[in-house]
């Protein structure tokens, strides 16, 4: 393989490996900032979420009302959810994201609407009971999509090990980086060296052929 060709393929892993990095640490901080600030950090109106339990994952037997299309976003999902401006803007058996007293996340569906008191109830398609009561101000978004498996990356980076995984992996990435540039440039010396002794051999072979 040339020169030229790996100098190309080398460029591309690390932008590649980069991105990666870039993308899943952003996306971590992107949900981290979002839980720090009440949930009141948003996207053009949307904002991410992983999924940390298994609430959602299947349907209980007494929730016969969603067991035809519940029970399919699994922990480690990561779902996309838009914000709603009125509780008008909800329609039963919605997913959505909303704050509970615990000052947590939580992804549910909402099961009943009571427009006269602003306010929804929602149950986890897998739980035998509903969670109560959930004021429409707690309603934090509408689930418009789901990303499979892709929260466990996300749940792992906010963890303690993940922050220094992500902190251990920059450092050896930019060391080898480092190191590889420092082997380059040691060849390309090198090379330069052997280029200059082969030119002065040419030169007194020359001078040695004109006596």
């Amino acid at each position: 393989m040339s020169t030229t060709w790996k100098k190309i393929l080398k460029i591309i892993g690390e932008t590649i490996i980069w991105i990666v990095i870039i993308l899943m640490v952003g996306f971590s901080l992107l949900t981290a900032i979002d839980r720090f600030s009440g949930y009141n950090t948003s996207i053009g109106g949307y904002r991410i979420a992983a999924i940390s339990s298994g609430s959602m994952s299947k349907v209980d037997s007494s929730n016969t009302d969603v067991i035809e299309f519940g029970g399919k976003i699994k922990r480690g999902d990561c779902v996309i959810a838009k914000e709603v401006k009125s509780i008008d803007d909800l329609e039963l058996y919605d997913v959505v994201l909303y704050i509970d007293n615990n000052n947590k996340l939580v992804c549910h569906r909402v099961v009943e609407i009571n427009i006269e008191e602003n306010s929804v109830v929602t149950r986890g398609d897998a739980n035998p009971i509903v969670d109560g009561m959930v004021k429409f101000s707690s309603v934090k978004g509408v689930v418009v999509n789901t990303v499979p498996s892709v929260g466990h990356i996300v749940l792992f980076l906010q963890s303690y090990y993940g922050l220094l995984a992500i902190c251990a992996s920059v450092f050896f990435i930019s060391l080898g980086v480092l190191i590889y540039k420092i082997l380059e440039d040691k060849e390309k010396k090198k090379n330069e060296e052997n280029q200059k002794a082969r030119s002065e051999e040419r030169r007194v072979g020359k001078e040695c052929r004109s006596r």
